[in-house]
């Protein structure tokens, strides 16, 4: 079947089929991220063909408008008053779990694969942990203790972590890659302009929106012009080559932490747009995979995968003692890590744009890490959730009510 569908059409097919899909996965008591990606495989070259790889290309401005909201969401768990709060035990685990991932990533996927770019990319993307996932399972089983308040911090700092590995790792895979040395003082240095930049950028438009939502007093007025917002981070970072999920996660963490009553806004704004947003790009990330090529990364996704969670467990495990934190929080932290959804698969789409001029070497690096990366997807997003759920249990942070994890 080759039908050739428009844009508008391709999004209504995926929206209506969406909310169905969406309704099957709680009644499996799975992540909706999960069902949307298959979904988005059926429509794809894999199988039905229709949403054929062209098509898939000009759906581009989704993912941004998604990183975009993925940003400024995380943001929403990023109060300063809380991360001192934690003081310097959640610096310490996040960045000992976020760099374990990198490393043993880097050295798994080396090993299996002999691509330094491949092993550099996938390893930053390693680092970042969905937070949406982690955050439902919390929320579903008001949750309340150390390991649920250190854990919704370890999420949203070591995506921002990630973001800068990524930022960093990827002009020089990519300069690498094309036959460029990997020393190359200017490749080094542009990532560093576009961290900083998106950083400001963040910043510099939080200050007005403060300024004006203080002066509103309609919700409907409010969330209007928070939508509108990101939309205008999203376009000026696009604009300027900046990273457009650094500056939406800076522009939402600077929003609440000016004035914290703008969580609430946040949280509105996200909780009425992302839905239609998430399964759009997440349908289309399913589109790009294609099944052939499974088997031929089988290697690479299984390091990904064991080396991706033993760098996780065993940071978390050393950052907890090394900052003595709690007994739960050492024994279970790691365990709710694995979780991987959006901004790992929206930054291996956003590699799409960088490899573009490499070649075939930097075409079959693209195609290894976007079918890695799903596929790997598709397995933690059943089981971190699962794993989550057993670790609050466990450290005795759910209420009564829920019973025993078995019960």
């Amino acid at each position: 079947m080759n039908l050739q569908l428009n844009t508008l059409l391709i999004f209504g097919i995926a929206l209506v089929l969406g909310i169905f899909v969406a309704r099957f996965m709680d009644k499996l008591s799975t992540p909706h991220v999960v069902g949307f990606i298959i979904l988005g495989v059926l429509l794809g070259d894999s199988f039905l063909n229709l949403i054929p790889l062209s098509k898939v290309e000009e759906l581009s401005p989704i993912a941004d408008l998604a990183l975009g909201f993925i940003g400024f969401g995380m943001g929403e768990h990023l109060l300063i008053s809380d991360l001192k709060k934690l003081g310097k035990s959640i610096i310490t685990i996040s960045l000992l779990e976020s760099f374990g991932a990198y490393v043993l990533v880097f050295a798994g996927v080396y090993i299996f694969s002999r691509s330094l770019p491949l092993a550099m990319i996938l390893a930053s993307l390693a680092s970042a942990t969905a937070p949406a996932a982690t955050v439902d399972v919390l929320k579903q089983y008001q949750s309340e203790g150390p390991l649920t308040t250190t854990l919704l911090a370890v999420v949203g700092i070591d995506d921002a972590i990630a973001l800068l590995l990524f930022s960093i790792s990827t002009p020089i895979a990519v300069s690498y890659a094309g036959g460029t040395s990997i020393f190359n003082l200017s490749q080094i240095a542009l990532p560093l302009v576009e961290i900083v930049g998106s950083i400001i950028l963040g910043i510099a438009c939080a200050y007005p929106v403060d300024f004006l939502i203080d002066r509103m007093d309609n919700s409907e007025e409010i969330l209007l012009f928070m939508i509108s917002s990101v939309l205008m981070v999203v376009g000026i970072s696009i604009w300027l080559n900046l990273s457009v999920i650094l500056a939406a996660l800076v522009f939402g963490t600077a929003t609440i932490n000016l004035e914290h009553t703008h969580a609430e806004h946040v949280g509105n704004t996200i909780d009425r747009v992302s839905p239609i947003l998430y399964i759009l790009f997440f349908v289309v990330v399913g589109a790009r995979l294609d099944v052939k090529l499974i088997s031929e990364v089988g290697l690479v996704a299984i390091a990904y995968l064991v080396f991706r969670a033993v760098g996780k467990m065993s940071g978390a495990y050393l950052g907890a003692k090394m900052s003595n934190a709690g007994v739960t929080v050492q024994k279970y932290l790691g365990m709710t890590l694995l979780s991987q959804a959006g901004v790992a698969v929206g930054l291996a789409l956003s590699i799409a744009s960088k490899v573009s001029d490499v070649g075939a070497v930097g075409a079959a690096i693209e195609r290894t890490i976007i079918t890695t990366i799903i596929t790997t997807t598709l397995v933690v997003q059943l089981v971190g959730p699962i794993l989550t759920r057993l670790a609050i249990f466990k450290a005795g942070e759910v209420t009564d009510e829920y019973g025993t994890f078995f019960g």
